[in-house]
């Protein structure tokens, strides 16, 4: 019921709530039509950030996402998806470890985005359990665990992943 979710995610947002805050940004941002009003829920996104919030430093890094132009925007991207990984966001893990696997925004260092991947991956992040199980199944980062990576493949590819389930 995402109206009655707006209404009682407005009023933890609007009495302080960075939790609530970001419950908000996300139904203003990704719930229905008649509910969406992008740019207020980036602002919701950026002040839950501001509170701390894990969930609303990955919304804010998502929303400037959208418009990297310039380095400064790139930099604080990074930053925010860092503050959300430091917090164990398991979507932010995974995105992370993508730019690290790719070098963008931070040096590129593929044991480094194994590790993130990993981290995502146990903590039930689909994409990740796949990225992490191609890692050992091909020493991307890590030593190469054949048994390992087709276990973590298969995790992948019985909860949705097409790209694992190609490859198991």
């Amino acid at each position: 019921d995402f109206p009655a979710a707006a209404l009682w995610a407005r009023r933890a947002a609007e009495g302080g709530s960075a939790e609530g805050q970001a419950l908000l940004a996300y139904i203003l941002g990704s719930g229905p039509e008649d509910l969406r009003n992008v740019a207020e829920s980036d602002r919701w996104y950026k002040q839950s950030a501001q509170g701390g919030c894990a969930q609303g430093h990955l919304g804010h890094a998502l929303a400037l996402a959208r418009n990297v132009s310039a380095p400064e925007v790139q930099d604080e991207v990074v930053k925010h998806l860092r503050l959300a990984v430091d917090q164990g966001q398991a979507t932010a893990l995974y995105l992370y470890a993508m730019l690290c696997e790719r070098g963008v925004g931070v040096p590129r260092d593929p044991a480094l985005a194994s590790d993130y991947y990993r981290q995502a991956a146990q903590k039930g992040h689909v994409s990740a359990q796949a990225r992490w199980g191609f890692a050992l199944t091909r020493g991307l980062g890590v030593p190469e665990n054949q048994l390992e990576g087709e276990s973590w493949l298969r995790r992948a590819a019985l909860a949705g992943d097409a790209e694992a389930a190609a490859v198991v």
